[in-house]
């Protein structure tokens, strides 16, 4: 005798739930997953984004016109580049491939990657800090004369610090 309200052990109703709650769960699954790829490409873009920004104010120069490179950052130490926790790093080099400048916190010996963007192209790339952290790096090139590299000085620079607060 079945109960009043009660599903047969094999009856369509169990089968129909079934259907539902394993097509709910897959389009759960499947939306967090697209959530999670969409979230992270927004996080690795605003993170490049703040990356771009701070070379880009790094190898600014101050007069229009100016010969030569003119690294003012080079100056004064900032904060973010000194041999601490956390640091961050930076790389400048000439087209030839000699070292023009690097931050304090490179030990001697340890270099970031040498990337030679043509023009004004600029390159992102994940690497391992030299301290072993991950981290991600932002690769360009650029001259004392706008938009001209036939002459003036023309140097690459790599500016890098760590993703590991980023994502998992």
């Amino acid at each position: 005798m079945v109960k009043q309200g009660a599903f047969p052990r094999n009856g369509l109703g169990r089968r129909i739930t079934r259907i539902i709650v394993l097509a709910l769960g897959g389009l759960i699954l499947l939306g967090g997953f697209f959530l999670y790829v969409s979230i992270k490409e927004l996080l690795v873009s605003q993170f490049d984004q703040v990356l771009l920004t701070k070379a880009q104010t790094l190898t600014q120069f101050p007069e229009a016109g100016r010969t030569g490179i003119n690294l003012n950052f080079t100056q004064e130490p900032l904060p973010e580049f000194q041999d601490v926790d956390d640091s961050e790093y930076y790389q400048v080099w000439f087209k030839d491939g000699s070292v023009l400048a690097k931050s304090p916190s490179l030990d001697l010996g340890k270099e970031l990657p040498q990337r030679s963007p043509s023009g004004k192209q600029v390159e992102f790339l994940p690497l391992v800090l030299p301290d072993g952290r991950a981290g991600r790096a932002v690769a360009l090139r650029f001259s004392s004369q706008d938009g001209d590299e036939s002459e003036g000085f023309v140097v690459d620079l790599t500016l890098a610090r760590s993703s590991e607060g980023l994502l998992p």
